[in-house]
């Protein structure tokens, strides 16, 4: 009897005032229900990827919204006729509706109905707090009064299905129709509509997840009450309630970008500051590409599913013109680890760091022809071998980093100085320790994915270094910019030295290791391999793209692999992402005829009509993955590699 006494006051009230002197009274201290239109709970965090495409909904709201036209005309009917017969009829509070419930609750000795209008329950869910006291529901009032002066009626309805919650973790009606049916809004039947609406009053208790026979039980009352109210026919509700409902019980994966977005939410605190993080209300604009980001997990796990010796993996997409994110899969499932191999993991490179000894070559002066000996050596007591354990004898430079050749690696970095070597690598944008020894050359140090395939990155770029962007923008709850990603470069290649590595790194993909990358279109890369297979990596990179590829096992046991299924999956995944465009390196203008008449042959300039590399906004050419035709690989064990003696640290084996 105390809330009939509190809703006869509230009655009072509103009746001695009268809609405007009650909202005068109210006014104070109220909300501006303008925020409505671009309300997040607080705390709450969504983010979006570069298409607009909601990827991570954090805290209580919706991840998906939908428009009046999106929303079945049947499914509106229904929350009007159950819960808000006089919704077209009042101006936000309902005083007949609330004098009928007071003389429904009476007759039954118990409050079994409520007086609040949709109206009223938007303005509880929108902008106040759950308690039950008389201040609340006077607020509550007046907040209905003014939505009902600012918003038309249709925009009020959306507004609450927009961000009402429906149970299993469903915040507005799009998720809701997702996670109990798998279908959009639109495709929502009579019964299926009646049963969401079903689901409002108490929606963990009515939930079919959790109870699906009083699931049944309140679609049954709400098909009674749109029949009542002319909605649907009596003979269609009499069919309608013997019907079995058909769920197709899902939550909504959470799982599908989170590698990514876990990456996001740990740089996060270094672009804005803590105290607005932790209010929430954001908007996280990213550079994710949904479809890459798809295609990169689904390429590798349908690639791993069978293989008994490699368990892990990840991949890196970036735009190396803009250093724009568009894919990060740090492993083949987050559900089961949260461990991000493409960020958080350090794992040795292999020969793909010979890259960067050849770099540095080139920059001396070294022409791509300059010949070296493959052939047994030994520098202070360092012996390094071939993982096929021959020697081929006299080699170009070209030949050398196309054959992945140890022993000339070796010398090329005693040659141009491993201290040079490294201030290569700083420029390029590694900042993790490298070993200043001789190891060094076939990449016994450790290094981040995600770093690693930013520096190959540069080079695709020509020489010019832009820093990795996940984050374009954050907004706060009101629109207002609070980051914007800033676009910065700087040139620490020389772009003619970066055309000629890239020219050498084609001769790998073409003619060397690399052929089980090849591609319909221009590619380079390296790849790598440490000792028994414990790390295989292939780091390449397309006129517009750069993609690193690393497998193994989070142990470290050995997978008695080759870097030629890392090169694979590359392959793969790059041949569905960027489909049959045939793009080609642009050289850089100005190109010293002398320089470039070192490299493989005369360089293939690109003609007029060329197409040069596709910008970041344009689309990816749309192909679903190929089938699964490439040959398997033969993870059997190979003949272990005869162990070498290093003078500071094990060298790993080359490809």
């Amino acid at each position: 009897m105390k809330i009939l006494g509190r809703v006869l006051l509230l009655l009072l009230v509103v009746t001695v005032l009268g809609g405007g002197g009650f909202y005068i009274y109210l006014k104070r201290g109220l909300p501006d229900v303008r925020q409505i239109e671009t309300f997040r709970p607080n705390g709450t965090i969504l983010m979006t990827a570069r298409d607009g495409t909601i990827i991570y909904a954090g805290g209580t709201g919706p991840r998906e919204k939908v428009t009046s036209s999106q929303i079945p005309k049947i499914l509106k009917q229904a929350l009007v006729a159950s819960e808000d017969r006089r919704f077209y009829e009042h101006n936000g509070v309902d005083i007949i509706g609330i004098g009928r419930a007071i003389v429904s609750n009476i007759r039954r000795g118990e409050f079994v109905e409520g007086g609040s209008t949709i109206t009223q329950q938007l303005a509880r869910v929108m902008f106040l707090s759950r308690d039950k006291n008389l201040t609340r529901k006077l607020q509550e009032a007046a907040l209905a009064w003014k939505l009902e002066h600012v918003y038309t009626k249709e925009q009020i309805l959306v507004y609450y299905l927009n961000n009402s919650y429906f149970g299993g973790g469903a915040y507005g009606v799009a998720d809701a129709s997702h996670i109990y049916f798998n279908k959009s809004v639109q495709e929502l039947t009579t019964s299926e509509a009646a049963t969401l609406i079903g689901l409002l009053p108490a929606p963990s208790v009515y939930s079919p997840l959790n109870n699906p026979l009083l699931a049944r039980k309140r679609r049954d009352q709400v098909l009674n009450k749109m029949a009542q109210a002319g909605v649907i026919s009596t003979k269609t509700y009499h069919h309608l309630v013997t019907l079995l409902p058909r769920y197709h019980l899902s939550r909504i994966d959470r799982n599908a970008n989170a590698y990514f977005t876990s990456y996001v939410q740990s740089v996060l605190p270094t672009l804005i500051d803590r105290d607005l993080l932790e209010a929430g209300g954001l908007t996280i604009e990213t550079t994710l590409d949904v479809r890459a980001q798809r295609l990169a997990q689904l390429t590798l796990r349908n690639r791993l599913k069978n293989l008994r010796r490699v368990s892990q993996g990840a991949v890196v997409t970036l735009n190396p013109h803009t250093g724009e994110i568009l894919a990060l899969v740090g492993g083949t499932d987050f559900a089961k680890s949260q461990f991000n191999r493409a960020t958080q993991a350090l794992r040795q490179p292999g020969s793909a760091f010979k890259t960067f000894v050849y770099l540095t070559a080139l920059e001396a002066g070294y022409s791509p022809n300059r010949t070296y000996v493959d052939r047994p050596i030994a520098i202070n007591g360092y012996r390094p071998k071939n993982a096929d354990g021959q020697f081929l004898g006299r080699l170009t430079l070209i030949d050398a980093l196309a054959k992945s050749r140890n022993p000339i690696a070796v010398q090329l970095l005693s040659d141009v100085g491993i201290d040079h070597t490294i201030e290569t690598c700083r420029r390029l944008g590694l900042t993790t320790a490298l070993n200043n020894n001789l190891t060094l050359a076939l990449g016994s140090s450790e290094i981040q994915l995600l770093e690693f395939t930013h520096a190959y990155g540069v080079i695709a770029n020509g020489g010019v270094k832009v820093p990795t962007v996940a984050v374009q923008r954050i907004r706060d709850q009101a629109g207002k910019i609070l980051y914007q990603a800033e676009a910065a470069s700087q040139v620490v290649i020389d772009p003619q030295v970066a055309w000629t590595m890239t020219q050498l790194l084609e001769h790998v993909v073409t003619d060397g290791t690399g052929r089980s990358a090849q591609v319909r279109f221009p590619a380079a890369g390296k790849t790598g391999t440490t000792d028994q297979g414990r790390d295989l990596l292939f780091i390449g990179y397309t006129p517009q793209l750069v993609t690193g590829v690393w497998l193994g096992n989070d142990d470290d046991k050995p997978t008695f692999s080759t870097s030629a299924l890392a090169a694979q999956v590359w392959g793969q995944y790059m041949r569905a992402l960027v489909g049959s465009a045939t793009l080609a390196f642009v050289p850089p203008p100005n190109l010293n005829p002398e320089k470039s008449s070192e490299v493989l042959a005369e360089p293939a300039v690109a003609s007029s009509n060329t197409e040069r590399a596709r910008r970041p906004s344009e689309p990816f050419a749309a192909q679903n993955l190929p089938p699964e035709t490439e040959p398997p690989i033969d993870t059997s064990p190979p003949t272990p590699p005869v162990d070498v003696p290093v003078v500071t640290q094990a060298d790993p084996p080359p490809d």
